[in-house]
């Protein structure tokens, strides 16, 4: 789905939504473009995910995508990815470069429901 100002305005719909079980608010991704990850039918469990799970982004580079892709799954620090590639903790993250709160677990997928705070250059690194 596109999010650029053109198919929003078109579509007429705020920026603000809610959806999950409990609701929970989402700010709809203005100026980006959308591109579902497909869940198997096993993670299913005969019930329609869609309408009870909670928006939420992760930002990444765009040489993880093709890795995120071929897996089929986000890996967190110490997953093996296919090929033999161990994940480690990215520059300017905690338990890398920085020192993280006591029995902070950096073993976790960090999501967001902003696409602009996944989207900072951190996370989600332009290339630039």
């Amino acid at each position: 789905m596109c999010y650029c100002k053109k198919c929003h305005r078109r579509r007429g719909n705020g920026l603000v939504h809610e959806r999950g079980v409990p609701s929970m608010k989402y700010v709809e991704p203005d100026g980006w473009a959308r591109i579902a990850l497909r869940v198997s039918e096993s993670d299913v469990k005969d019930e329609y995910v869609g309408d009870l799970w909670h928006v939420a982004f992760h930002g990444t580079r765009v040489a993880n995508v093709g890795k995120i892709l071929e897996n089929g799954i986000f890996l967190i620090p110490g997953d093996v990815a296919r090929g033999g590639n161990t994940l480690g903790v990215q520059p300017n993250h905690f338990g890398g470069d920085i020192p993280g709160p006591v029995g902070f677990d950096i073993k976790q997928i960090f999501v967001s429901p902003s696409i602009r705070y996944a989207g900072c250059e951190v996370y989600a690194r332009s290339g630039r």
